[in-house]
This record gives structure tokens, sequence and C-alpha cells, in this order.
């Protein structure tokens, strides 16, 4: 019987290294896509917030609200403008 040709034992070696390096190359561009910004930090965990009670000065009808929830405010800013016309007229 005659043996086996080297190149019929090269060609499945040479086609699996083939695939897994396309594999490779395709899992790195991939996963190079799905990058997070370098600006934001990725952790597990558990974030917790305070809650602040606000209340005006005087009572009056909220005519618009000037902020959302989830907002960034800091002291002093306007949350919210009542209605004065009650105030105004006493």
């Amino acid at each position: 019987m005659s043996e086996p040709k080297p190149r019929r034992k090269i060609f499945p070696i040479v086609i699996l290294l083939v695939l897994a390096a396309a594999g490779f190359t395709l899992w790195r561009v991939i996963a190079a896509r799905n990058q997070v910004p370098d600006n934001v930090i990725t952790l597990s965990g558990r974030i917790e917030g305070d809650d602040s009670a606000v209340a005006p000065k005087t009572a009056g009808r909220i005519i618009e609200i000037r902020v959302r929830e989830g907002d960034r405010v800091k002291a002093g800013d306007d949350l919210a403008v009542l209605d004065d016309l009650q105030i105004r007229a006493r």
C-alpha cells in the first residue's frame, strides 16, 4: 500500500489554522467595537443617593418646572416658578 502524501495530511491543519485566525480576527474587531469610552468607569455595585425636601417660602401654584428627576442642581438654582398673582394682590 502506498502512504498518503504529506499534502493530504497538512491540508486539514492549514484549513484549521486559517479558520482559527479568521475567528480570532473577527472576535477582536467585534470586541474593539464594544469598548467603553475612556471617561467612563465600569464597575459593579450599588449607588445610593440623598433625597432632599424642597419647600417654597410662600404658597402658590406651580406654573413652570425647570428641572427633571435626575438633573444636577446646586444650591440657589430655581427648580420651579410659582404663580405670584395672589401674593401681588395682597
